[in-house]
């Protein structure tokens, strides 16, 4: 029997009835028919989804028209959410409704995305809200803002937050497609949504699992802490200070127009826990304030404890500015205007009143130090120490007093204890399999893989008799295993250890999770790197259906499996059918992350050899070409990417016989390779052998001879002047002698 629903979400719920393309919703209201006043009647109106505005990891969003409403139409966003889904992540829908429908109260007006309601089928669940034409906030940020409009995003997101804390409630999501624009710039007006991952502090499992955007994640969310806080009680749980850090992060990117911890430097944030320096920009278009760095570092403070609550946030120094002059440096800021023309919203006065009065004011518990430095500071040396080096939830996972389970019996969710709690396990042999695992990672992250090898070896071995093949821990050093081993190189061993894997992954967790569809990822890679290229296929091609289903046609893991099957085809010179793949690709990363993003100029690459196997040299040049407009033209470069574009441009005109512009950009790319490898390297030599048969083909022999003199020399430096290509050179050279002289 289904538990009986909160009173709130049980009295926002719609009676419908689904119909052939549109659905019927009954509402009560009021009227007056024919001069008289009926108190209250069910009426029906018809609704109509007319496209998707966006899609996320458990669902969709939907624009849905009323088409029985007089006047101007009545338009919802209308949030699609499969209910397998949530239930396979552990999200429950009714505590989403209970929280949209709470925030959605007339004293919280203007801070939150309105809702209006809910229905259900036997699939989905429906949510009614607050269409805003303008989008999210991400639309918006295409280059650093004003301070002072950042600043006012800032303030009104701090607002809404303020309110959701001091009812004991952590949104857990902040991030710019999270923040809604009602108005945009100059004079903002922003709401906040998606209450999906939001989560009352009050729950028995307070906080402990980890959901949110990567960039914008808390380090503690990820188990990373100051060392003076390892094995304390401040580590079992986390608070609404993970909002505060979003809010940070968020207000960072707004200025600055990048992340202060990305993929791409993964131990940045561990280094700045540990008590490195902050990593401020180093230049930036504009001149922030002292009072934005600090509000910046106060709310990105090491320890959860030392941040800035929403309230002192909004007290802050910083936010005190908002109702003071611009200064007149402003004037002057280097902002790129480039984003997007933003109309007024036409939404009724009534979404703008103002949001509930605050308490007085207070002043922030601390101050921060940091100034922003003239230049970036020297990394600091790694701490190795064992604690510092990885997170602390891996020790956990590990240690157990519980008795030895076998392969088939369930266990129970990891806990975490304390130091002195875990001094009593010495001899246990789960905390000695803890141990060597959390030594392999930090051998691993001194880049010594060989060594972690046998570390990983004995901890999976002892976790498999101790805990069992379908533990979580076990089931993770099992993969971290396979994937150390590929690191040394030996990839026979890594795909069986891959293969086993997947099979155990699907066994636990399921043919449609996305730990199945990464372990089917690493499979495909390493059968990749060992020619296998038909397996490979197999496991890039099932990783790509699930996670279609799972994430969705547009979502990042998705592109990454398309990515994958689209390679494996050009290494298996199928090339119509990786044309299709990157064509589908391409489309997605030009709506998703724009068309000079890396990933879509290295699909439009990838798209463009498959134009060059199939022979279709006219559409290969035009897609070089765009890909080159794209990097920025053939102006003098050493750039390699945009060498190598110009080098294939070269060798297609040269193959469409237009030997004039083959040796034009020809002779650009020589000059560029050779500026910025030096004569004796290989992309050198290939752009000079192209421009010499370039010349040989327009019968300018003169100037073939001095392309080739480079050519022996370039060769000579490479490979020495006695071998056989440097021979062969020269006897090319003697050959294009002979005809200059017959000539």
């Amino acid at each position: 029997m289904q538990p009986a629903l909160p009173d709130l979400v049980a009295d926002t719920r719609f009676r419908v009835e689904f119909g052939d393309g549109s659905i019927q919703r009954f509402t009560f209201r009021s009227s007056t028919l024919n001069g008289k006043y009926v108190r209250r009647e069910e009426k029906a109106d018809e609704w109509k989804g007319e496209k998707e505005l966006g899609r996320g990891t458990y669902g969709s969003v939907w624009l849905h028209r009323c088409l029985t409403s007089e006047g101007p139409a009545e338009l919802q966003a209308v949030k699609k959410v499969n209910k397998r889904s949530l239930s396979n992540a552990g999200i429950s829908y009714v505590k989403e409704l209970e929280t949209i429908a709470k925030f959605s109260q007339a004293k919280y007006r203007g801070l939150f995305v309105e809702y209006y309601g809910w229905y259900e089928n036997d699939n989905s669940v429906f949510i009614a809200m607050e269409y805003i034409q303008n989008g999210d906030l991400a639309s918006y940020l295409k280059a650093p803002l004003p301070e002072h409009q950042a600043r006012e995003i800032a303030f009104q997101v701090a607002e809404g937050l303020e309110n959701l804390h001091e009812n004991k409630y952590v949104h857990r999501d902040i991030k710019p497609e999270n923040i809604f624009v009602v108005q945009g710039s100059p004079d903002w007006s922003v709401k906040i949504g998606d209450f999906g991952f939001s989560k009352r502090m009050t729950e028995g499992s307070y906080l402990q699992s980890r959901v949110g955007t990567e960039l914008y994640l808390a380090p503690e969310v990820k188990d990373i802490f100051p060392p003076e806080m390892e094995g304390t009680s401040a580590t079992f749980s986390f608070s609404e200070k993970i909002d505060i850090w979003s809010l940070g992060i968020l207000t960072f990117y707004m200025v600055f127009h990048e992340h202060p911890f990305t993929f791409k430097k993964p131990r940045e944030l561990r280094k700045y826990i540990d008590g490195g320096p902050f990593p401020f920009p180093t230049s930036s278009p504009q001149q922030i304030s002292q009072d934005c760095v600090n509000f910046i570092s106060s709310t990105l403070a090491r320890a959860a404890s030392e941040r800035l609550s929403a309230h002192d946030a909004l007290d802050s120094d910083w936010m005190k500015q908002r109702s003071s002059e611009i200064s007149s440096g402003l004037n002057d800021l280097k902002i790129t205007t480039d984003s997007p023309s933003i109309s007024s919203d036409s939404s009724s006065q009534d979404e703008r009143d103002s949001p509930p009065p605050r308490k007085p004011a207070k002043e922030p518990s601390h101050k921060a130090n940091l100034e922003l430095p003239s230049k970036r500071a020297a990394p600091q040396k790694r701490n190795s120490a064992l604690k510092n080096s990885t997170s602390s939830w891996i020790r956990s996972l590990f240690t157990t007093t519980s008795k030895s389970r076998s392969e088939d019996s369930p266990s129970p969710p990891p806990q975490k204890s304390t130091r002195k709690e875990r001094q009593r396990y010495d001899g246990d042999p789960g905390f000695e399999a803890s141990d060597k695992y959390f030594k392999a990672l930090d051998l691993i992250g001194a880049d010594d893989p060989g060594a972690a090898v046998p570390l990983l070896r004995d901890a999976l071995s002892t976790q498999q008799g101790f805990l069992g093949y379908r533990h979580d821990s076990t089931l993770e050093t099992h993969f971290v295993l396979a994937r150390t081993i590929f690191q040394t190189g030996d990839y026979e061993e890594s795909e069986a250890l891959f293969i086993r894997t997947v099979k155990y992954r699907k066994d636990v967790y399921g043919s449609n999770s996305e730990k199945t569809f990464e372990a089917l990822q690493w499979l495909g890679i390493v059968q990749d790197l060992q020619h296998k290229c038909e397996e490979a296929l197999v496991a890039f091609k099932e990783a790509l259906k699930g996670r279609e289903i799972l994430h969705g046609p547009e979502h990042p893991f998705t592109c990454e499996a398309l990515k994958q099957v689209g390679r494996t085809l050009l290494n298996l010179e199928r090339p119509i059918e990786a044309e299709k793949i990157f064509l589908r690709l391409i489309k997605i990363q030009q709506n998703t992350l724009g068309r000079t993003h890396k990933d879509t100029l290295e699909t439009l690459r990838r798209l463009a050899s498959s134009y060059y196997r199939q022979g279709r040299f006219d559409d290969a040049l035009a897609a070089y070409a765009r890909l080159l407009k794209r990097q920025g033209g053939a102006r003098k470069s050493r750039n390699p990417e945009i060498l190598d574009c110009m080098q294939w441009m070269g060798i297609l005109y040269y193959k469409l016989s237009d030997f004039g512009n083959a040796e034009n950009i020809l002779r650009m790319t020589a000059a560029g390779h050779r500026e910025a490898f030096g004569l004796g390297h290989e992309e050198t030599l290939r752009s000079l052998w192209w421009l010499a048969i370039s010349l040989n083909s327009q019968k300018k022999y003169d100037d073939e001879i001095e392309v080739r003199k480079s050519i022996v020399g370039g060769k000579a430096k490479l490979l020495g002047e006695t071998h056989a290509e440097t021979f062969k050179a020269s006897d090319e050279l003697e050959a294009v002698y002979e005809k200059a002289r017959k000539r």
